[in-house]
């Protein structure tokens, strides 16, 4: 059973600022438990409901991905540019730069007409 949970001072990590947001049991036992901090917002802005130190500053890494790639469809470009569904999938991926990962990027560049050079 998995259970998302609005926890209290006492079931947080002080030092993160992090507070536990899952809980994974198997019968009684706890197998697992999951920290991190989270925010529900309105369209305004206006926090709703919160878990954990919100305003502690964090690395998002992986989780923006999808967000960071946005522009890329809101401004047009991968229509205009004939972004295919392989590439949006890299542009939105979490990847360790595998053989086929680098491939995929170096076909990209082709087909805008770039260089390797462009890889930053």
């Amino acid at each position: 059973m998995v259970s998302l949970t609005k926890t209290s001072s006492e079931e947080s990590i002080p030092q993160s600022g992090s507070a536990r947001l899952v809980e994974v049991t198997r019968g009684d036992l706890v197998e697992s438990q999951h920290f991190g901090r989270m925010a529900i917002c309105d369209q305004y802005g206006h926090v709703l409901a919160a878990w954990g130190n919100i305003e502690t500053a964090f690395y998002p890494r992986s989780a923006v991905k999808m967000i960071q790639a946005l522009p890329l469809l809101e401004s047009g470009a991968a229509d205009h540019f004939g972004l295919t569904e392989r590439y949006l999938a890299l542009a939105c991926a979490s990847h360790n730069g595998e053989l086929c990962h680098a491939d995929a990027i170096m076909q990209w560049l082709a087909d805008l007409e770039l260089k390797d050079l462009c890889i930053i």
